[in-house]
């Protein structure tokens, strides 16, 4: 049991045989299953003239995880490239364009616009490699009525 999966290839470049690979499935929340990457498509595929991308296949290592799969379940692969342990992240989708987040200042009671240095990141987590601390209190959802550098915060819970 293989998993097929389109790689943008900007992405591509950076993915080689034998790197180790997290897989999740719509059909099974919450888990994740350990793969490597196993073949890189010789060629680049066209789909629409901006999406390019390369075809790689990912074994699952764990035979009794494959037992419970059926072919046609929709799957994610996380190509782990880089890799860093111990360190500072917050999820990706609380990044403002230019690196910043918003912040809870509790002394103010208002958000306000705090610049970080990046690490690595994906789509679901960016290191911070400065700027933040573990304590800073991070807006998580930025789709939130009136979620701007000075607004005036009232906590709930």
């Amino acid at each position: 049991m293989y998993i097929s999966a389109p790689v943008d290839e900007v992405e591509a470049a950076q993915i080689t045989k034998g790197l180790k690979v997290n897989v999740t499935l719509d059909a099974f929340r919450g888990e994740v299953f350990a793969g490597e990457v196993t073949r890189i498509a010789p060629y680049v595929k066209e789909l629409e003239k901006q999406a390019r991308t390369v075809d790689v296949d990912v074994k699952l290592m764990d035979t009794a995880q494959q037992n419970k799969l059926l072919i046609g379940y929709s799957a994610d692969i996380d190509v782990i490239i880089q890799q860093q342990k111990g360190t500072l992240r917050l999820p990706t989708e609380t990044v403002i364009e230019g690196n910043s987040v918003l912040l809870f200042d509790s002394i103010t009671s208002k958000l306000v616009l705090k610049k970080f240095v990046p690490g690595i990141s994906n789509w679901r987590f960016t290191e911070i490699k400065e700027g933040l601390s573990e304590d800073d209190q991070v807006l998580i959802s930025l789709d939130v009525d009136g979620a701007i550098d000075g607004a005036k915060v009232r906590i709930e819970e």
